[in-house]
This record gives C-alpha cells, sequence and structure tokens, in this order.
C-alpha cells in the first residue's frame, strides 16, 4: 500500500485482532510513514439495543472496549474510533 502512495489504511476489526499482530502492524505502519485512519469500538453489543437500556452489564462492557480501545490506539499511534 505504501508503494503505491497510500498515507494510512482503515482496519476495522483492528480490535478483534491477537495483540502480536496488533503490535506489528503498528510498527509496520511507523516503518513506512503510514497512519491507522479509524479503527470500530466493538464490544460485541454495537448492533443490539444496549446502552439505552441503562443495564449496567452493557455499560460496563462498553466502558470495557473503550478503554481496550484507547490502549490499542496507543499501540498502533490512531487518533480515530467508529463507535
Amino acid at each position: 500500500m505504501a508503494a503505491n502512495g497510500f498515507k494510512a489504511l482503515e482496519d476495522n476489526g483492528m480490535l478483534k485482532r491477537p495483540a502480536a499482530e496488533q503490535q506489528l502492524i503498528g510498527d509496520t505502519l511507523k516503518r513506512l510513514g503510514m497512519t491507522m485512519g479509524v479503527f470500530v469500538v466493538e464490544g460485541g453489543d454495537n448492533w443490539k439495543t444496549s446502552l439505552t437500556t441503562g443495564k449496567k452489564e452493557y455499560i460496563d462492557t462498553f466502558v470495557k472496549t473503550c478503554k481496550e480501545s484507547v490502549e490499542l490506539a496507543k499501540k498502533i499511534n490512531a487518533k480515530w474510533m467508529t463507535v
């Protein structure tokens, strides 16, 4: 991709990738002078009526996933996430 002039990529499945693969992608992007575009904050309940129910279990899952996503963003030098 870098050889063809691309400067960024989007990976909606990034959060579900193994940690070693996430690190490899982040390192490779840095080495190639590329950046990570958006990735999806996906905790498993995104397509359900969840947060609007007010149920603690959904809120806890969402907050946990957000925290994991912030740590991933640091690892892969990402600035944008889709929620």
